[in-house]
Parts: C-alpha cells; sequence; structure tokens
C-alpha cells in the first residue's frame, strides 16, 4: 500500500512539474533564476514597490536589488513607472509576464486541475476530490 501511494504521489508531481515546465516554456522564462522568480514575488506582494523597499523587504544592498531588477526589465518582467506625486520616486511593476511567472504555482495547479479532468471520468476527480479534502 505504501509502495503504491508513493508511486502515484510521484505521477501526480511528475503531472504538476510537467505543467509548471510548459508554462516556463509558454512564456519562454528559460533563462529566469530562484532569484531572479523570489524577486518577482516580492515585487508582487508588495505592490508599488520601490528599489528602497525592496531592498529593505529582501535585506539586501540597494546595488544587487538594482542590478537585478535592470535583468528583470531586459528580460520584460517588471517595468517603472515614475510617481505622479515625486517625479524623483520610481514604482517597479510587474509586466503582465511578469504576473505569471509570479502566479506561476496557482498557473500550474490550475493546469494540472485541467489535465486530471482531461485524464479522469467525473467519478475518480471526486473520488480524488474528497481524499484530498481528507487531508486538511
Amino acid at each position: 500500500m505504501k509502495e503504491s501511494l508513493r508511486e502515484a504521489l510521484e505521477r501526480l508531481l511528475t503531472l504538476k512539474g510537467e505543467c509548471t515546465f510548459q508554462i516556463f516554456n509558454d512564456l519562454n522564462a528559460g533563462q529566469i533564476t530562484m532569484t531572479q522568480l523570489n524577486y518577482l514575488k516580492y515585487v508582487d506582494q508588495l505592490h508599488e514597490t520601490t528599489i528602497s523597499e525592496l531592498s529593505e523587504s529582501l535585506n539586501l544592498s540597494k546595488p544587487t536589488v538594482t542590478e537585478t531588477i535592470k535583468k528583470l526589465q531586459r528580460c520584460d518582467l517588471v517595468h517603472k513607472r515614475q510617481c505622479q506625486a515625486d517625479g524623483r520616486k520610481y514604482y517597479i511593476e510587474l509586466t503582465d509576464k511578469g504576473e505569471k511567472l509570479a502566479h506561476m504555482e496557482q498557473l500550474s495547479v490550475v493546469r494540472l486541475a485541467e489535465k486530471i479532468t482531461l485524464e479522469l471520468d467525473e467519478e475518480a476527480v471526486q473520488k480524488l476530490i474528497e481524499a484530498l479534502e481528507g487531508l486538511k
């Protein structure tokens, strides 16, 4: 029983990994590092953040954060928007592509759910839902 559970979980995780890989390919994001992906998640969480605020949140120097933000700009994942009230201040915002990468885990789960519903009948999907709800 334990062996078949392990194998089933491996299949499920492999499917999720394939979904994640597809998202990376769809977004042409193969060159993105995990560190850069974490930056995108922070920018998404902080909303209208500046280099200084991001630097403080990440506990990194401003030059380090600035360099990574420049790389993310070149990859069309973030852009800077000038503050209307203070022209010296620039906000770092995600592009559509950056937002999709920041939410990649959620998108991957959506794709996995779609794949499961295509490959299993309704009764099997319902049993899976009930079994997973038991993990709460």
